[in-house]
């Protein structure tokens, strides 16, 4: 049975006959909801009569407009089965359980009885064996109970348990360490679960992945430029302490402090290499600070989306059946960056060989360019959750579809083909001023020295006119054919490799020697 997060009762009333009832209990059957109570004289498939439902709806989402969210998917039952029906009141149903406090069995220390004056040097060592059971749990049972008090604690601990060993003899209870006492009068707080409160790590995340940014940006400028971020550190790490101790109150302190430590350390690190490797480092924490909090809240609807649509069951499955897909598509998008690029130079993608790996480098590249399209998602994914999409989705999902088409468009033109045609006119503008334009995703332009076998006017050329001992840019082969830029004439020329000797041409403006 599918998971819920609300549950809500409701009061229905029904008109109609014995095939309305009797289509009405089976679509709550088949919705896993159950019928509590019911009120209403006998029914026949002729005459019609009035019958009260005592219903329990359950469903995923918010607490936020979750009684709506239950009034209108019976609403919407009712529609689509063609019944006469009204929610006359409906109410969510609290279930939360105490959060009890952990205690841990274990077998006191043996000490001596004080019948005599005991010196110094044994006290120490009989405080420090207690300490040492009591604080970090060498004499543990292996017995952990829930309980309100120590004695109610100490009983549970003691008691016997099938298949499991007795418990020693003189066994008592501990609380983990650095875990006091409740204060008297303080209530018992309500328990959430363990995923829930490990949910509440991304903001200690967040904070330090904007930490990491922060430091990468600064970090040219010394310690004094960044030195501030180190209280954030502490605060970042102390959150992600106690989110994972919540989580997981099982877990020993230790493992607590390492798993926060490698969780805020590791996310920093990551964000700070990102920001100082960048090429603009000016904009570069503005640029990351910005991209956490849209994929944070991106990342997010699209979780929300998975769990509550019906095909998130079979997304499991139905990734390693696209695995072989992407493979055979992915080199294909990394084709376009080259493309656009070359355009610049008026040659077409076929004239120059790309290597495969680059070619996957760049499809990363456009598919990372091109995941603002996860904004749809993500919108349908938030209304979802917030019971927004119960009845009348149409304008959702017509706004839905427009962000997607509009975010696909402009994120592929704006990230991906904008840039790379940038980056095409800046090289045919260092080509002019006689300069070697820089790598780009499988192209590295050289200047080289060209030389014909034969006499020139043999040599077959497309594209304009070769001269013999001018150094042009080669830009690559494909085929056999070398594809030369022309600086002067600013034109592409092709030319067979088995008519060419290239030589690297030291002084690209001067005429080869």
């Amino acid at each position: 049975m599918a998971g819920w997060d609300q549950r809500a009762v409701a009061l229905v009333v029904l008109r109609g006959t014995a095939t309305d009832r009797g289509i009405f209990e089976a679509e709550v059957a088949a919705q896993g909801w159950d019928v509590l109570e019911r009120d209403g004289p006998a029914a026949t498939p002729t005459a019609e009569s009035t019958c009260a439902y005592l219903v329990e709806v359950r469903f995923p989402g918010s607490g936020y407009r979750a009684t709506t969210g239950a009034r209108e998917r019976l609403e919407a039952v009712a529609d689509r089965l063609v019944l006469d029906m009204v929610v006359e009141a409906v109410q969510l149903v609290e279930r939360d359980p105490l959060d009890l406090p952990v205690w841990h069995g274990y077998q006191p220390p043996r000490l001596p009885p004080c019948t005599t004056p005991v010196p110094l040097p044994e006290r120490v060592r009989e405080r420090a064996a207690t300490w040492w059971a009591v604080t970090l749990g060498p004499r543990d049972t292996g017995r952990q109970v829930r309980a309100e008090s120590e004695a109610e604690a100490r009983a549970l601990a003691g008691r016997a348990l099938p298949g499991a060993p007795p418990a020693p003899n003189g066994s008592s209870v501990r609380r983990s360490m650095g875990t006091g006492p409740r204060p008297a009068g303080q209530q018992v707080p309500r328990r959430r679960g363990p995923a829930r409160q490990f949910a509440m790590v991304r903001f200690p995340v967040l904070l330090a992945l904007l930490c990491g940014a922060w430091t990468g940006a600064l970090w040219g400028r010394g310690p004094g430029a960044w030195w501030p971020v180190l209280p954030c550190l502490a605060v970042a790490l102390a959150g992600a302490a106690v989110v994972l101790r919540r989580a997981a109150p099982a877990l020993p302190a230790s493992g607590v402090g390492a798993a926060a430590f490698a969780l805020v350390a590791g996310v920093c690190v990551i964000a700070a290499h990102a920001v100082a490797t960048a090429p603009d480092t000016a904009t570069g924490f503005a640029f990351v600070a910005v991209g956490i909090g849209i994929g944070s809240m991106v990342g997010t609807g699209v979780w929300l989306l998975v769990r509550q649509s019906s095909w998130g069951r079979a997304l499991p499955w139905l990734l390693p059946a696209a695995l072989p897909l992407v493979v055979v598509l992915l080199p294909g998008f990394g084709l376009t960056l080259p493309a656009a690029y070359l355009d610049s130079f008026g040659v077409d993608l076929e004239d120059v060989e790309v290597p495969a790996a680059w070619r996957v480098i760049g499809a990363l590249k456009v598919v990372a360019a091109l995941a603002l399209w996860l904004l749809a998602p993500a919108f349908i994914g938030y209304a979802k959750h917030l019971h927004y999409l119960v009845k009348d989705r149409w304008m959702a999902y017509t706004v839905a579809g427009f962000l997607l088409f509009y975010c696909t468009v402009a994120s592929a033109w704006a990230l991906a083909l904008q840039p790379a045609a940038a980056a095409g006119a800046r090289a045919v503008a260092a080509a002019a001023e006689g300069r070697t334009p820089p790598f780009y995703y499988g192209i590295k332009p050289e200047w080289m020295c060209v030389w014909t076998v034969a006499d020139v006017d043999k040599v077959p050329v497309e594209g304009g006119r070769l001269a013999r001992g001018s150094a042009y840019l080669l830009l690559g082969d494909a085929g056999g054919t070398a594809v030369l830029w022309d600086a002067r004439e600013k034109q592409a020329l092709k030319v067979p490799l088995a008519f060419l000797r290239l030589v690297p041409a030291d002084a690209p403006r001067q005429p080869c020697g």
